[in-house]
């Protein structure tokens, strides 16, 4: 009896360590190392398509919102937000003519229940571009990027979010993300991941100064010569994340990182740099993903009002670098030309994924 007692205690005590490395630390193990990766959306040239209810690809123009997780008289950390307000809002969304939403973060469990019931009979579902939030404290304190409860802390929720997209995490305690249990399998409706939100340039600076290397080489993204400290580290921390999620659940999603006019990858004189706080560029193009990388890599940018007629205050050299673009600029356009310089500048896709 007491063997027996002992073998239930063992077993049960098995199971729990079982369920905690699983659900909420994220360990596994890949028996199926050779199934084929899944794609939900993928990225040729500079168009993203996804795959319709056919299993066929096509063209996809995003028409999104920015979805707080907050409500009148409640902090945005609160998740005040109930799963019938997320129903009433989803439809409303889409009756505006929008298909995407964005978030800046992991939310609270009831926002990942709604969209998946909202989105499982619905043959016109809404899209989720899933933010990685970087602490407020870490991205503006005396640190780098490598400093104790950054790039650490940055890796883990990048691991969190993974898990939560495809239904396998539970998360007690969340200092100002959301919390819950994640059961919800939402991958089919992900469009993609973005790795951070609004960057400290004088932390990237600080950073891109450090003792660090500039060259990383991994399964799925590498950089190019030209490539900073910092932008290795993106590099680093995008392809672990997609190895995570190609061997754990066999998917391959979009993946970028958020850039801004702060972090843009222009040179401006530099009375009109200090004015608008660039203290360093970010380069998507100093990136490049490899032929592992089945799903995509995407330009990702956040705009906000700022001087006009910025092409003006460009340095002599990013002028002349850049003519051919700036010669045929239609200033008329949005953001006096700014989205379409973006476009022609880069070799992926550029989204908007924010502004304001």
């Amino acid at each position: 009896m007491k063997k027996f007692a002992i073998s239930v205690v063992l077993i049960f005590l098995g199971a729990v360590s079982f369920l905690y490395a699983f659900y909420f630390k994220g360990y596994y193990i890949d028996f199926n190392s050779s199934d084929p990766i899944q794609i939900y959306a993928k990225v040729e040239g500079k168009n993203i398509f996804i795959k319709n209810k056919e299993n066929e690809y096509q063209d996809f123009i995003i028409k999104g919102v920015n979805l707080s997780s907050s409500i009148a008289g409640n902090y945005a950390a609160d998740y005040a937000l109930d799963y019938d307000t997320y129903l009433r809002w989803f439809k409303l969304i889409q009756e505006m003519g929008s298909n995407t939403i964005r978030t800046y973060t992991i939310y609270d469990d009831t926002f990942y229940n709604a969209f998946y019931d909202y989105n499982k009979n619905n043959e016109n579902p809404l899209y989720l571009l899933q933010g990685i939030q970087v602490s407020d404290y870490a991205n503006n304190s005396s640190i780098d990027v490598y400093g104790k409860g950054f790039y650490d802390e940055l890796k883990q929720d990048s691991i969190d979010v993974v898990d939560v997209i495809h239904g396998r995490k539970i998360i007690s305690y969340n200092n100002m993300k959301g919390s819950g249990k994640y059961t919800k399998d939402i991958s089919p409706w992900l469009l993609g991941y973005i790795v951070g939100n609004e960057w400290n340039s004088g932390t990237i600076k600080y950073t891109n100064q450090g003792d660090y290397t500039t060259e990383y080489t991994g399964k799925y993204f590498k950089t190019t010569s030209d490539a900073t400290v910092f932008e290795a580290m993106l590099a680093k921390m995008m392809d672990e994340m997609v190895n995570y999620e190609s061997s754990k659940y066999k998917t391959q999603s979009l993946i970028t990182f958020s850039a801004s006019p702060e972090i843009d990858p222009f040179e401006y004189d530099s009375y009109y740099a200090k004015q608008l706080g660039k203290h360093t560029m970010v380069d998507a193009e100093h990136i490049q993903s490899t032929e592992n990388l089945l799903s995509g890599y995407f330009a990702s940018y956040q705009l906000y009002e700022y001087c006009p007629n910025f092409s003006d205050y460009f340095s002599e050299t990013q002028k002349k670098n850049l003519a051919d673009i700036l010669n045929n600029l239609d200033t008329s356009t949005y953001y006096d030309g700014y989205t379409q310089l973006l476009q022609e500048y880069h070799t992926m896709p550029v989204v908007i994924s924010s502004f304001g």
